[in-house]
């Protein structure tokens, strides 16, 4: 079983793909006379990710022009996937993720509780109060590290 992937380039779309192949940064390049999909591309990583996830044989690589079509049949690449996903596991514990807990711990949040209305003699009242801590609670003594 395998999967199919299309791609139409527009600003292409009246080119022949041996024509759009020769601009720097195309997807396909010529190896040995023979279009392939370039494996410094992004598209390389996305099929290969795509062939692990839905456990695929191979993903047929389609482009097409109003002039042309390239059918290239992708096999899996194992150690090409694992060298990526070692990266993205890097990337995400480095930057994405401290960035996510860090909006979490730093954001301020406004919460309603129930306290006492000096200006209204004592009486109880729903007041709303910035919070900016991890337990995202009121801190009853306002003496929070960071406080708005």
């Amino acid at each position: 079983m395998g999967i199919l992937e299309v791609k139409c380039p527009r600003c292409k779309r009246d080119n022949y793909i041996q024509e759009a192949s020769e601009d720097k940064g195309f997807y396909l390049e010529n190896k040995g006379g023979k279009l392939k999909l370039n494996h410094n591309h992004s598209y390389i990583y996305q099929i290969q990710t795509q062939l692990y996830m839905t456990k695929s044989g191979y993903c047929d690589f389609v482009v097409w022009t109003n002039m042309d079509a390239h059918v290239e049949r992708i096999q899996p690449d194992t150690d090409l996937f694992h060298t990526a996903l070692q990266k993205v596991e890097t990337f995400f514990k480095c930057c994405v993720l401290p960035d996510i807990l860090g909006k979490w711990y730093t954001r301020s949040v406004e919460i309603q509780v129930i306290g006492t209305d000096k200006l209204q003699n004592e009486r109880p009242s729903l007041l709303t109060k910035p919070v900016i801590c991890y337990c995202r609670k009121v801190d009853p003594t306002e003496d929070m590290i960071c406080s708005s």
